[in-house]
């Protein structure tokens, strides 16, 4: 029987980085086709419910119940993160929104020490200075290039109240998750994103026109790209893959991401940032390492 590699879980862990990254263009794409975020959003969040349904049936159906209270509280700060994120989208480009993800991490250790006192390090409060030096140089380049702007003040303090959402999700989960019924719990958040954005849609004006563009061959796999490998395979691979890698390696693997997603904007979509904007791009990446790495190995240093 032939063995995985060592280093298979990173290639893994990789790989979803890769696929998350890509997914802001694919969110991107969809958007500037017409389609309305509500309409986006609940298309891709049924569609991955289904397609993690069969694995929550087969593994941990009797834990549905149990986990269904804390999946939809927690469900809903990740609706509001993908609310925040999606029509922060209209006005930001994919690369933009990609780079100001990486301020989740740094989000997650401030929120973790604000709320439930967890130990802020002298790395993770570097790490902060300069992913907000980060953000506020790619506030300034948005207001300084005129109202022809692809990327808007706005549309990056959406990104960035999305960022805040999403690490309070995580902080949720990582409070909240229980071994034995991850993916039951999984499967509740998504529930809950696809009930409150199908609510939404009809209120937003956005429901008229979106069936005809939920039939257009683009939009359909873009939505696919979203629903099926950038949330129902990514969570299955991401519980099984994660818990095998150290925490450094995984620090430095996530850290690829908003690389990867300013690549597919530019690759896909002809984004184009200027050298101040990949500077505050930089500047974000480089604060989660800093964070996340001298973080990690605080402990071994003092053993």
């Amino acid at each position: 029987m032939t063995q995985c590699p060592s280093f298979a879980p990173q290639l893994w862990l990789l790989s979803l980085n890769l696929i998350w990254g890509v997914s802001y263009a694919a969110v991107k794409f969809a958007l500037d086709r017409g389609l309305q975020p509500f309409a986006l959003m609940t298309a891709r969040f049924w569609l991955a419910c289904l397609c993690l349904l069969p694995v929550v049936a087969l593994r941990e159906r009797d834990r549905l119940a149990g986990a269904a209270a804390r999946g939809v509280v927690t469900g809903l700060a990740l609706l509001l993160g993908y609310v925040l994120q999606t029509y922060g989208m209209q006005q930001t480009t994919a690369s933009m929104a990609s780079f100001l993800s990486g301020l989740i991490t740094l989000l997650v250790a401030l929120g973790g020490w604000l709320v439930f006192r967890e130990r802020l390090t002298t790395a993770t409060v570097l790490g902060l200075l300069l992913g907000c030096g980060g953000l506020v140089m790619m506030c300034l380049c948005a207001e300084a290039e005129g109202p022809e702007r692809k990327d808007t003040v706005a549309g990056i303090l959406m990104q960035t109240g999305a960022a805040v959402s999403f690490a309070c999700h995580i902080l949720l989960m990582s409070r909240w998750s229980r071994r034995g019924e991850e993916f039951a719990f999984c499967w509740w958040q998504l529930v809950a994103v696809a009930v409150g954005a199908s609510i939404a849609l009809p209120l937003s004006g956005g429901a008229p026109g979106a069936w005809t563009l939920l039939c257009e061959p683009w939009i359909v796999g873009s939505i696919v790209y979203l629903a099926v490998f950038a949330l129902a395979i990514a969570l299955v691979v991401q519980s099984r893959m994660q818990p095998r890698i150290k925490a450094t390696q995984v620090a430095v693997i996530f850290a690829t991401q908003p690389l990867f997603g300013a690549l597919g904007g530019m690759g896909l979509l002809g984004d184009q940032l200027d050298t101040k904007e990949w500077i505050g791009g930089a500047m974000i990446t480089g604060g989660v390492l800093i964070a996340e790495l001298l973080r990690t190995r605080a402990p071994s240093q003092q053993n």
